[in-house]
């Protein structure tokens, strides 16, 4: 992880995190998905894990990024 940092700078360093989990959580939510969740649940979940994703890219995008400095402090 520490080569997109040097890469990014720290707030694409935040990215590439971001982008990781999500993946791991795609992969989460499929799986169940496939096990037994209803179809128009599994698309819900989606729907409104999309919708805050995109309200939280909004913030980073107007500068409000505490989470992401947060995220990074951890790593």
């Amino acid at each position: 992880m520490f080569w997109a940092q040097r890469v990014f700078g720290a707030q694409g360093m935040v990215v590439v995190i971001g982008a990781f989990i999500l993946a791991v959580l795609i992969i989460r939510i499929g799986r169940r998905t496939v096990i037994g969740w209803h179809f128009w649940f599994g698309r819900t979940a989606l729907s409104g894990l999309r919708g805050a994703i995109q309200r939280w890219l909004m913030g980073v995008a107007s500068g409000r990024r505490h989470f992401g400095r947060a995220a990074v402090r951890r790593w």
